[in-house]
């Protein structure tokens, strides 16, 4: 069996494509270093293998992180919630998308203001407080997450998902890449679901 064509995203249906998360994946997730994979995304790239970030972040952290790792490729954000692709990357038209800034965007989850006012509406019929992102000030976001004040603005720009806690009494009260108790987030459409936390 031969093997596939090694070519970027081109139509080709032998083109090889890598899809990869962010934290604790590509990136070493205390320090955000990408040492580890760097000599592998060397080979990725001489052999022009396109490589798609797809992560929990929101395209405001992804950004600086794409311009880290030399990636101009479409990548994924917020657990799916949209999918930006740099213009002129196809040589054929994109239907579902929609122009934003230098990207074509197709949006696959649900806006993040529905999000905030389903959350608000699973707060009252639950009787019990439910804090997330848009709640917090950015030194909240700091002082629960462990991100740097910078880093908590990017995270603070969200648009398809809102990661949330849930309020209970101030020992239980946190919001963390390794949280406990469990963090939520309302994803792409809406359904709020308890998870250990939001992967990168």
């Amino acid at each position: 069996m031969p093997s596939p064509k090694l070519s970027t995203i081109d139509g080709d249906p032998q083109a090889m494509v890598v899809f990869t998360d962010l934290d604790g994946t590509l990136l070493d997730s205390s320090t955000y270093s990408f040492d580890a994979a760097r000599e592998a995304l060397d080979e990725l790239r001489a052999r022009s293998i396109p490589i798609i970030v797809v992560s929990s972040k929101t395209r405001a952290e992804i950004e600086p992180l794409r311009s880290r790792l030399r990636n101009e490729h479409p990548f994924i954000v917020e657990n799916g919630g949209a999918v930006f692709v740099p213009s002129n990357y196809f040589p054929f038209q994109l239907t579902a998308a929609t122009a934003q800034d230098q990207y074509h965007v197709v949006g696959l989850g649900t806006s993040y203001s529905q999000l905030r006012r389903a959350l608000k509406e699973i707060e009252t019929e639950l009787g019990m407080e439910l804090r997330g992102y848009g709640d917090m000030p950015v030194e909240e976001v700091v002082m629960r997450t462990g991100l740097s004040r910078q880093e908590a603005e990017l995270a603070k720009q969200r648009d398809y998902d809102e990661p949330f806690v849930v309020k209970t009494s101030a020992a239980h009260e946190t919001l963390s890449p390794k949280p406990s108790p469990p963090v939520a987030c309302v994803g792409p459409r809406a359904i709020a679901s308890i998870i250990d936390g939001c992967p990168g």
